[in-house]
């Protein structure tokens, strides 16, 4: 039997490993001096850029939220991602980790049933990988037809993103389409979340999701609209935070460039390290240099990137600390008819 306590030392080992082989190849002379010379309005675009990012995801969630008449307060789901996002980058993997804990503090502060707070939780991460394959998928073809050599083996990696596309629209639409028939399937589904030491107590009543899930065919293309339309939102917030946070270190890429950059750092997000802590500092080390950015520029773009990490990590732990807060029925209360 797998110990995951010895799996994630291990890669947390190859993470370490990875960030000091890149980082020594970097001037780390004078590099907090050059990085740190950014003026107020810069701080503040920064820090709006990321107010954004963090905010659309939690409207996302709160959509489909009010979609199963659960109306939770914004600002309320907007501690609980952070909270959720902090556990999911100090476990392997960047993309998941804090959800069962997500659900669990959904379903204790705000007094949300658990079949709801599992099945909107499950439809928001279901959208927001499909959207991240799409324009990662974009983005590799892009690359591609600007310049071939810019991105080695790029057709086979193609080639998978556009199956995981595939498959995830065809579970989207299935899902939305005739979600009854879904019932088993995500009920496997959110077995491995219900395993966890937080949600093994509490009970589920699987019929009042099947109720539930009967609630989206009405509206399903209105709810599927606004919830793209919020993850594409998030995305051009996230592509110009990367854009902004490129200029402020000297760098100036052309639309290929740029997009070279953004899809090196979003494969490198893929891989199973917490937090892509050394592949993000490997990725940025090899594709800077193809576009004639030198090193300094390089370790400048990774330090305010890890400063942003830094910052969202301690609002994290501040998020982590108000999940304690009591039980506040009133904030999920069902509008009156």
């Amino acid at each position: 039997m797998r110990n995951p306590w010895l799996i994630a030392f291990l890669l947390w080992l190859v993470a370490i490993v990875l960030a000091v082989f890149a980082l020594r190849q970097l001037p780390l002379a004078n590099l907090l001096r050059t990085a740190f010379q950014l003026s107020l309005w810069q701080l503040l675009v920064w820090i709006a850029l990321n107010l954004a990012i963090l905010l659309l995801s939690a409207q996302r969630w709160r959509e489909l939220l009010l979609a199963l008449a659960t109306p939770v307060s914004r600002m309320r789901l907007l501690g609980n991602r952070l909270a959720g996002q902090t556990i999911s980058f100090l476990t392997p993997g960047p993309q998941f980790g804090g959800e069962p804990l997500q659900v669990f503090w959904l379903v204790r502060g705000t007094g949300v049933a658990l079949h709801r707070a599992l099945l909107s939780l499950s439809l928001d991460r279901l959208i927001e990988l499909w959207v991240n394959f799409s324009l990662l998928a974009l983005g590799i073809v892009f690359v591609l037809g600007a310049s071939d050599s810019r991105l080695p083996q790029g057709l086979p990696a193609l080639g998978a993103l556009v199956l995981l596309l595939a498959l995830s629209s065809a579970l989207l639409f299935l899902l939305l389409r005739r979600p009854q028939r879904w019932l088993p399937t995500l009920k496997r589904w959110c077995q491995h979340w219900l395993q966890h030491p937080r949600l093994a107590g509490l009970d589920i009543q699987w019929e009042q999701l099947d109720r539930d899930l009967s609630r989206l065919p009405v509206e399903h293309l209105k709810l599927l609209f606004r919830c793209l339309l919020l993850s594409l939102l998030s995305w051009a917030a996230i592509l110009a935070e990367l854009w902004w946070l490129m200029n402020c270190a000297g760098i100036h890429p052309d639309p290929a460039g740029f997009a070279l950059i953004a899809v090196s750092i979003r494969l490198a997000m893929l891989l199973p390290l917490p937090g892509g802590i050394g592949t993000i500092e490997a990725a940025v080390v090899w594709a800077l240099p193809t576009l004639g950015a030198g090193v300094a520029e390089a370790a400048t773009l990774i330090l305010l990137m890890r400063s942003r990490d830094v910052a969202l990590l301690i609002c994290g732990f501040i998020a982590l600390g108000r999940q304690h807060r009591p039980v506040n029925t009133r904030e999920c209360q069902p509008p009156k008819a």
